[in-house]
């Protein structure tokens, strides 16, 4: 993986200060130099550094010209060309011609030429405080799409802030990979929130876990989640601690105060999807039939259903609902009522379970719930059979009557609430 520094060269007649950021001042009419002498001494024969200028500045900034000062006289400038040569530094310096960028056509041409001048999977360090108008913005638009497109890797975006320079001439130089971050995170958490999709965001948790503390738990807390509610584990789900366990976890995350005010609100929307669990709470099988539902996770929702419509009907009843065999004979007498037809229930199992039989059948909501039940049934099995079987349902059709089914099991626990 190489090393790229990438920076736009305006036109203006920069004045000299002293650039500093942490422990470093440059003093110099030009930003670049002074992050390249504080960020790229180390760069080799292998990395690059790309300062990308239109006609106009190549002839005022790039080259060295005559420039007019504040009392009038001309005064040979110094071009960044020959300040740069002059640091003897291993990496290739180049200077990439682009349009002015004063109309839609240009713009998307300074994205196409920018991007082919970025190698997949290098690291960036991107200055964005010089160009015209809109380069500087662009810029950043254009390093995402080549971190999703060729996998960059962002070693930092820096702002060199001349307007905010100090009594002794001290302008200070701004770290803006956190607005980057910010983007990333944005799309991160948009993913798990629609799309059931954690691994991204974990793998942004994770990455920024050395700068904030807890964030490598908060991280592993959300992949969980997202692998429990990918393969159904219906325990899991109605005993929650996961979810209760993510939440402790973004909690601290918020409480260490190491994150910027923005990602405040990203945190929010994170855990409006995991409070929605409650822990030992049967119920939570609605709710995460509406995640998936929410989510386009339909074969997951009809499982998901199903198998939460036993749970309730034995939580109603006070048995054990994780026991298979109570499961089986609920799922049995729930098909005797629909079919009306009676269960192949063993003689061992009626003689080992009797009371827990009668428990089950003299429940009124049995009834009223079978009919739905067996509709989930041919469903799910319909899901399960990959669509080959005489009558296959398409995809849209499946969606729908997920909706539908969920909205009517909502219907009935209102009928039936667990005392």
């Amino acid at each position: 993986m190489a090393k790229e520094f990438i920076a736009f060269l305006g036109t203006g007649n920069y004045g000299t200060c002293k650039y500093g950021y942490d422990n470093s001042v440059i003093e110099t009419s030009y930003i670049q130099e002074a992050l390249i002498k504080m960020f790229c001494c180390d760069f080799t024969k292998e990395d690059s550094i790309k300062i990308f200028i239109t006609d106009y500045a190549n002839k005022e900034n790039w080259l060295n010209c005559d420039k007019k000062q504040a009392d009038g006289t001309m005064k040979e400038n110094i071009g960044l060309q020959q300040r740069l040569a002059k640091l003897n530094l291993q990496a290739k310096i180049e200077s990439i011609s682009i349009p002015e960028g004063k109309s839609e056509v240009e713009l998307w041409k300074i994205f196409q030429i920018v991007m082919d001048n970025i190698q997949p999977s290098d690291s960036i360090l991107f200055d964005v405080t010089h160009g015209f108008r809109t380069l500087p913005l662009f810029g950043i638009a254009i390093l995402y799409y080549a971190y999703y497109l060729k996998q960059i890797q962002i070693s930092g975006i820096y702002y060199g802030a001349y307007e905010a320079r100090d009594e002794n001439n001290k302008a200070p130089i701004f770290n803006l990979t956190s607005v980057f971050n910010l983007m990333r995170w944005t799309s991160a958490a948009d993913a798990f929130m629609h799309y059931g999709s954690s691994k991204v965001l974990s793998e942004l948790v994770k990455e920024t876990a050395r700068e904030n503390a807890g964030s490598k738990q908060a991280a592993t807390s959300i992949s969980e989640i997202t692998n429990i509610m990918a393969t159904v584990r219906g325990k899991d789900i109605i005993e929650a601690d996961c979810f209760i366990n993510c939440n402790n976890k973004i909690n601290d995350l918020k409480k260490s105060g190491t994150y910027q005010a923005p990602f405040e609100p990203l945190f929010e929307q994170i855990l409006n999807v995991t409070n929605q669990f409650k822990q030992d709470d049967p119920y939570n099988f609605i709710t995460a039939t509406q995640w998936y539902l929410d989510n386009n996770m339909i074969p997951q929702g009809f499982t998901m259903l199903q198998e939460g419509i036993l749970t309730y009907i034995l939580c109603r009843v006070g048995l054990d609902y994780t026991n298979f065999q109570l499961r089986d004979i609920t799922r049995g007498q729930l098909f005797e009522k629909s079919k009306k037809q009676p269960t192949n229930i063993s003689l061992d199992l009626q003689k080992k379970y009797s009371k827990e039989i009668s428990k089950i059948a003299l429940d009124p909501i049995l009834a009223d719930v079978s009919h739905l039940f067996d509709n989930i049934r041919f469903t799910r099995n319909n899901i399960n059979h990959g669509g080959f079987m005489e009558n296959q349902l398409d995809a849209p059709t499946l969606k729908n009557q997920l909706k539908l089914y969920l909205s009517q099991t909502k219907e009935f626990c209102a009928k039936y609430p667990i005392s």
